[in-house]
């Protein structure tokens, strides 16, 4: 009967002993994993601090253009008007010159040398 007795305590400590190297190993596991996870977590963060400053860089990079491009166009509209302003105006045409001979015209002083004058 000791002997039978001895048998199961040396069964117990041994499934005892297995269970624990099992969860030590599972400890070991997870560890791994979530060091992993850590390093996951890790690059992930550097990745959206990267993103946000080449976001940022790249907003400032078009504000930058687009305040370029509206002070060229106000200097190109200043010279604009400044030319525009001192453009003197073409001399107008002469009525002699204004009356050029058109169909209509010649219709119009045909008709008017016809008609007797007061």
């Amino acid at each position: 009967m000791a002997a039978v007795h001895a048998d199961k305590n040396v069964e117990i400590w041994t499934e005892l002993h297995d269970s624990l190297q099992e969860v030590h190993r599972l400890q070991l596991d997870l560890r791994e994993k979530d060091n992993a996870i850590m390093e996951l977590t890790a690059k992930i963060e550097t990745i959206q601090k990267d993103s946000r400053r080449e976001r940022d860089r790249l907003a400032a990079d078009r504000e930058h253009k687009m305040l370029a491009l509206e002070a060229k166009v106000n200097a190109d509209m200043q010279v604009l008007k400044l030319s525009l302003s001192q453009q003197v105006p073409p001399p107008l045409p002469l009525l002699s010159m204004m009356r050029e001979s058109t169909p209509f015209l010649q219709a119009s002083d045909h008709m008017q040398s016809l008609s007797p004058s007061p």
